[in-house]
């Protein structure tokens, strides 16, 4: 946004206190920055549906002249932004995650986040961030990801042993990893989860070490893995 826009607008939300962020130029570009997810529980949006809202990480509320400052701007799910409301962000700071990183002030176990600074202490307790649904949604999408690797897992054992030593079972092993390092990766929703759960399990480096032994490990498998290492919380 120009200067000139950013002051159009902010001037129009002071004088009618309309939605003057709801323009579809703003929320098209955080969704793309995004990924099309809450910038705070990963959980996918939808703009053209009811799930997508601007946040304004410092509140409109409380800071009128950062009402579409675009530093200040984020997507967020209904429930995220509801949770948040009115919090004062410059008197008691939480994470924005478009400048920190989350993993320097909270840890995640057993699918809930723990805070390790006062600064995640706020943003677990502001945002909710344990719901009991979200939790749910996390324990499920983790076991997915933990069934599919163990099965990946089996079917390399049995590839190996020459019980299953088709081009069809070695493609089923190479596109299945492929797959789940995708849903490991920034783009794709809970990707945190996701990828806590595959480069913390007991057979994700025996399967990785065994891959690259058989000359079945890409580059892009490598590329897809350093991505998961970027928000894996381990």
């Amino acid at each position: 946004m120009t200067d000139e826009v950013v002051n159009e607008l902010t001037q129009e939300y002071k004088l009618s206190k309309s939605s003057v962020w709801n323009r579809p130029f703003i929320k098209d570009a955080l969704m793309l920055m995004s990924h099309s997810k809450c910038a705070y529980c990963e959980v996918k949006l939808d703009h053209r549906g009811s799930n997508m809202e601007v946040e304004h990480y410092h509140p409109k509320s409380l800071y009128e002249n950062e009402v579409v400052e675009w530093s200040n701007l984020l997507p967020s799910c209904k429930r995220c932004n509801a949770s948040k409301g009115s919090h004062d962000t410059k008197a008691a700071p939480i994470v924005n995650p478009f400048i920190d990183d989350p993993r320097d002030h909270l840890e995640l176990k057993q699918f809930r986040y723990n805070h390790i600074t006062g600064i995640g202490k706020t943003t677990k307790e502001e945002l909710n961030l344990n719901d009991v649904d979200i939790q749910r949604d996390r324990f499920l999408i983790s076991l997915t990801a933990s069934q599919t690797l163990e099965k990946l897992s089996n079917l390399l054992e049995q590839y190996l042993s020459g019980n299953k030593n088709s081009t069809r079972t070695r493609n089923n092993i190479v596109r299945g990893i492929e797959i789940l390092l995708h849903e490991a990766g920034p783009e794709s929703e809970y990707s945190a989860i996701v990828s806590t759960t595959l480069l913390s399990h007991e057979l994700w480096t025996p399967m990785e070490e065994e891959l690259k032994a058989q000359g079945l490990w890409s580059q892009m498998m490598e590329d897809r893995k350093n991505l998961a290492l970027s928000t894996a919380y381990i």
